[in-house]
């Protein structure tokens, strides 16, 4: 799978969607994709706009299958441990728990 984003849109669905199936990705490295791809662990970055390092990226797949198997599973471990939607509730929980706790005290 290849996200060749220019820009931030935040993190691309596509990418934990294919990772999730244990696919092999390459991405920009914008916005939340990095939090996903981790170069050379989980898939490969290049940076946005270059696209002969994202070809480069793309023939590396292409050619190095066993290698991208093994970044194609480290992806689909990390979106298991981080994208369960009870971890997800949990995080955003604490995040308006935290802001809470800011709040002044009414009374």
């Amino acid at each position: 799978m290849v996200c060749a984003s220019t820009k931030g849109e935040g993190l691309t669905g596509a990418l934990r969607e294919a990772l999730a199936m244990e696919r092999p990705v390459v991405s920009t490295a914008v916005a939340g994709n990095v939090e996903i791809v981790r170069d050379e662990e989980t898939g490969r970055l290049v940076p946005p706009n270059d696209p002969m390092r994202l070809a480069d990226a793309i023939g590396f797949m292409l050619s190095h299958a066993e290698r991208a198997r093994q970044m194609a599973s480290a992806g689909r471990r990390w979106v298991l441990e981080n994208c369960d939607e009870r971890k997800r509730a949990q995080q955003v929980e604490a995040i308006y728990r935290e802001i809470l706790a800011r709040l002044p005290a009414k009374g």
